[in-house]
């Protein structure tokens, strides 16, 4: 992934992240939780192939548990927690 890249995925992170507690604060619990769930799965395309760039060369970095860590919290239901992560 570019480097350029990164700024804007942490923007649209923080942005899901701030959307959503607006949401939950005005009482849609619901659209607060999928909002967070579809920023993750956006923001695990781009981590994936990441991960599957260095693995191949070899390297395992940070990404790696980032990814783990994400793909985990969306499967056990706590979007909040993954989205943080994605942060």
């Amino acid at each position: 992934m570019k480097q350029r890249a990164y700024p804007v995925l942490a923007a649209v992170a923080l942005t899901a992240i701030l959307a959503g507690l607006g949401l939950s604060l005005a009482g849609d619990d619901r659209a607060a939780r999928a909002l967070w769930a579809g920023v993750i799965v956006a923001l695990l395309v781009p981590l994936t192939w990441s991960v599957a760039v260095t693995v191949l060369r070899g390297r395992v970095g940070v990404d790696a548990i980032a990814l783990v860590a994400m793909a985990g919290a969306l499967a056990l239901g706590e979007v909040l927690a993954g989205a943080v992560v994605a942060l």
